[in-house]
């Protein structure tokens, strides 16, 4: 058996208690299978390993196996429920019908019968069949909104990372494309902060993976406390977060990028006894005209890198 081989089937195995893993993790925090949930926290624990050759297979691969069957379960939820309200509105449709036919009344025909018409019997008619109509139009317009806000809801979630509460990377691409929209003729008073955690590997293996959760939460609020309100933290992929700073100069985004700074190194975060000292880098970047959502992360990434070789603990603009 070659090597290869034996490797490709030793990964497989380390692959399914990883899946398992991820779906006790959602599970203990009561979190459903969504596409997004899985995956990330799928990868925390696979790079949690620290194996580079594990890693760089997983990364090959991507696991679509895993992944697709996760995406398909959420695909059919969203299917199921807009399947349930176009089958509301046609049993609406029918159930009107129904109404209308065992309800109907023929003027004409009442009065040919009989010149002495009852009225009263008549308005009863009227308003019963009015009555039936009314009920079934509340009744169809109730699930429909149920169902709406189903699918709402599931489109929220959808957009908020599990752990942190932070809005995830999806939700960032979706609002920083938006932006960039109108950025295609001009620079635009926008900057992007990329904020990663010093040393989370090191506190990880000396505290224990719970307390690195625990500083990925405890961050994401101190960030959210930071900022302004209606300013988004994004969890952007392991101990890294991204904000964008909408509508500021240059002045106030290093404002609050050493705000951010200053907040975290002075902040006390304890655990089972032990004082957590917490350091963050943060690479910061404006916008140019024509930029992307690849180029300008991009940028913002390599001021962070360059921020790390510095010594951490420091802001690098880019």
């Amino acid at each position: 058996m070659s090597g290869n081989l034996r490797k490709k089937r030793d990964f497989s195995h380390i692959i399914s208690q990883t899946a398992d893993k991820a779906y006790g993790r959602l599970k203990e925090m009561g979190i459903p299978p969504y596409p997004k949930y899985y995956q990330e926290i799928f990868m925390d624990i696979i790079n949690s390993y620290e194996d580079p050759d594990l890693i760089s297979y997983v990364n090959k691969y991507n696991f679509l196996f895993e992944i697709d069957r996760i995406n398909r379960s959420v695909a059919d939820e969203y299917y199921h429920l807009a399947h349930k309200s176009i089958d509301e509105f046609s049993n609406t449709h029918e159930n009107i019908k129904v109404i209308s036919q065992s309800k109907s009344i023929d003027l004409n025909e009442i009065s040919k019968e009989d010149k002495n018409i009852d009225k009263n019997k008549l308005l009863s008619l009227v308003l019963d069949f009015q009555k039936n109509l009314e009920d079934e139009l509340e009744r169809s317009s109730n699930v429909i909104e149920n169902l709406k806000n189903k699918i709402e809801l599931l489109e929220r979630e959808s957009n908020i990372d599990p752990l942190t509460k932070a809005f995830n990377k999806r939700a960032l691409l979706k609002d920083l494309g938006e932006i960039l929209r109108f950025g295609k003729e001009k620079d635009l008073d926008l900057y992007l902060l990329a904020v990663d955690i010093d040393d989370f590997t090191y506190t990880n293996q000396t505290y224990g993976y719970i307390a690195g959760d625990k500083i990925l939460i405890y961050l994401s609020k101190l960030l959210t406390n930071t900022l302004r309100r209606g300013v988004r933290v994004y969890r952007y992929e392991g101990e890294c977060f991204v904000v964008v700073l909408n509508r500021v100069d240059r002045e106030d985004a290093s404002f609050v990028a050493k705000r951010i700074l200053h907040d975290t190194r002075e902040s006390n975060l304890y655990y089972k006894g032990n004082n957590i000292k917490l350091t963050v880098s943060i690479g910061m970047t404006k916008h140019q005209k024509n930029d992307d959502f690849n180029v300008i992360i991009q940028r913002a990434f390599d001021a962070l890198k360059i921020a790390k070789e510095k010594g951490k603990n420091t802001i690098v603009e880019g």
